[in-house]
């Protein structure tokens, strides 16, 4: 596979990927809609993209998080809805591990009147 092909394939993979943060599909679910096997699209996904599809969404899903704690009104528990979480705690977890600060403090820093 060439650079442009390559670069084609994981536009298309990280779209279908990126396109499903509203819907609770599996992995099988997002190779269909690649028109492939569960394992062949889960191993050119991560040859292409460079992370698992679930690796990608979770990526995606906190970095939405993020700029609802920095641009909306949203509760912080209500962010962690919108991003799958079951509760609060797994998602400050998740949320704290992908930035090194808690979701709250994360508001906080990005409120102009914060000092």
């Amino acid at each position: 596979m060439n650079k442009a092909d390559s670069r084609d394939t994981a536009d298309r993979l990280s779209a279908i990927v990126a396109n499903s943060l509203d819907t609770q599909a599996k992995t099988q679910d997002l190779a269909r809609q690649a028109y492939q096997s569960r394992t062949q699209f889960h191993r050119l996904f991560r040859i292409v993209v460079e992370e698992t599809p679930g690796a990608m969404r979770r990526r995606l899903l906190l970095e939405r998080a993020a700029y609802q704690l920095a641009h909306t009104g949203m509760s912080v528990t209500d962010v962690a809805l919108d991003a799958n979480y079951g509760s609060l705690e797994a998602f400050t977890r998740g949320f704290r591990k992908a930035f090194r600060i808690s979701p709250s403090l994360y508001r906080r820093m990005r409120d102009p009147h914060f000092h």
